[in-house]
């Protein structure tokens, strides 16, 4: 199976032909690449501004554009309204439109990096609220009885069964 191949000055227009071939006709004349490829990860690794929360962004007629955003719309088509991209690999400064998914804003907060609930757990804490109360479940969890009590009555995590 083939991978897919990208120009490497960061346009993400995909490349056909000899696979030597780095850049689309032209594109090796542009300024030096908005992004390195990692080879062990297969992350697009963002070379140009990266703001506050660690995303790479761009500015064109300034306007500002979040450069994973752009990637991934290039290469999948647009973003529904109400989703948001998740980098899979936890990557904010990869721009791989593959390391990226459209979901919605609960499940990104759910799979981001300083999440403390995970599917695992949740489901646990649901099966202990059985036999212990919550008092219980938020000193075993290390968690705020109000966290334990949103999702025992599945006012959060309800996507998780």
């Amino acid at each position: 199976m083939e991978t897919q191949r990208i120009c490497r000055c960061g346009c993400g227009a995909e490349l056909t032909g000899h696979p030597n071939v780095m850049f689309r006709h032209g594109h090796n004349r542009t300024k030096s690449p908005k992004y390195l490829i990692e080879p062990w990860t297969g992350c697009w690794i963002w070379q140009l501004g990266v703001d506050q929360k660690g995303y790479g962004f761009f500015a064109v007629n300034s306007r500002r554009h979040i450069a994973h955003r752009v990637f991934y719309e290039r290469l999948k088509g647009p973003v529904e309204d109400g989703l948001h991209l998740d980098h899979l690999c936890r990557n904010r400064r990869c721009v791989n439109p593959n390391h990226l998914e459209a979901v919605s804003a609960a499940i990104n907060t759910q799979r981001g990096l300083n999440a403390k609930v995970t599917p695992a757990i949740a489901r646990e804490i649901r099966a202990k609220s059985e036999l212990s109360t919550q008092k219980d479940l938020a000193i075993e969890f290390g968690l705020d009885r109000s966290t334990i009590s949103l999702i025992v009555n599945r006012k959060r995590w309800r996507n998780i069964l």
